[in-house]
């Protein structure tokens, strides 16, 4: 129910704060273990990768808020514009349908411009 619901959005939120607050001290002592585990090459590559993948994850990340934010207020924008009802609630939940938020994988095929 509600409660349960609050109860768990509470939770989630107590334990990101947390390791928030401890990230830094959680990647040295990550770092600590994988130096211990691997050899000196062995380690140095792993954690080259571990930032590489940090990089493009987090640029993805970044780049999607960008998107979701600029069609959200373009769609604000334009219902305001055409006096439509709800233009906040309708842009809010725009950049969640956009169709760079949907996979390549379940897009309908787009129609072939070029045979008249």
């Amino acid at each position: 129910g509600v409660v349960s619901l609050v109860k768990n959005v509470l939770i989630g939120i107590i334990v990101m704060l947390y390791l928030l607050n401890i990230k830094d001290t959680l990647a040295a002592q990550s770092k600590k273990i994988i130096y211990s585990l691997l050899s000196l090459s062995a380690a140095n590559e792993f954690i080259d990768k571990c930032r590489f993948i940090h990089k493009v994850f987090g640029g993805f990340i970044i780049g999607k808020l960008v998107d979701s934010l600029i069609i959200g207020v373009l769609t604000f924008v334009w219902l305001s514009i055409i006096e439509m009802p709800y233009a906040v609630l309708i842009s809010v939940a725009s950049p969640t349908s956009s169709p760079s938020s949907v996979p390549l994988s379940e897009r309908s095929p787009a129609p072939c411009c070029c045979c008249w």
